[in-house]
């Protein structure tokens, strides 16, 4: 696989964990507000509407786990390790993912289409992958995935267009103004 490859896998990998990530956390929460409520046949009914992963809803272990913290702990550790992988390969990948409209990454592609390639971890190389590799639709479709990576995204600001020039060349200042409105 070359680097293109590997990091679309990481990316699949990632919104797979997120997936049921967000199930186990959601089983987690309505066990704890609703279990000691209601009888058993009733939160078991409850538990097992929850889940939007097949995955999750097959494993009656997890459905009737009255404790899902140490899954939860350990899901939540193998995501943050697959993001901060992604991010070090393409530190915008992320936030071009998170928090710009699809329409202004397809544009901002669209403008740069032929005129050089996209160097390695730019601004412009996270665009491409976004609208080439249909990468944007698959996190639009999955519930509380974007929310859950905004969350991740507000611990680390943006590298200033004096850093960006100096690192990826003259033309990521365009790039990051277009997506990011510097």
């Amino acid at each position: 696989m070359d680097g293109t490859d590997t990091v679309t896998f990481l990316l699949s990998l990632t919104l797979s964990k997120i997936k049921i990530l967000l199930d186990l956390k959601d089983l987690h929460q309505a066990r704890q507000a609703v279990g000691p409520k209601v009888p058993q046949e009733v939160l078991d009914e409850i538990l097992a509407k929850i889940p939007r992963s097949s995955s999750i809803k097959a494993n009656r272990r997890i459905i009737s786990s009255p404790d899902l913290s140490a899954e939860i702990a350990k899901l939540d550790t193998q995501v943050d390790a697959l993001y901060k992988k992604i991010r070090q390969t393409n530190f915008f990948w992320w936030r071009t993912l998170v928090d710009q409209p699809l329409d202004a990454i397809q544009t901002v592609v669209a403008r740069s289409h032929g005129v050089a390639p996209a160097e390695c971890g730019s601004p412009l190389e996270a665009a491409i992958w976004i609208t080439q590799r249909s990468q944007c639709f698959c996190w639009i479709q999955t519930p509380g995935a974007l929310d859950f990576l905004r969350g991740k995204n507000s611990n680390f600001t943006l590298p200033m267009l004096s850093q960006t020039h100096r690192i990826y060349g003259r033309r990521a200042d365009e790039l990051v103004s277009a997506l990011y409105n510097s």
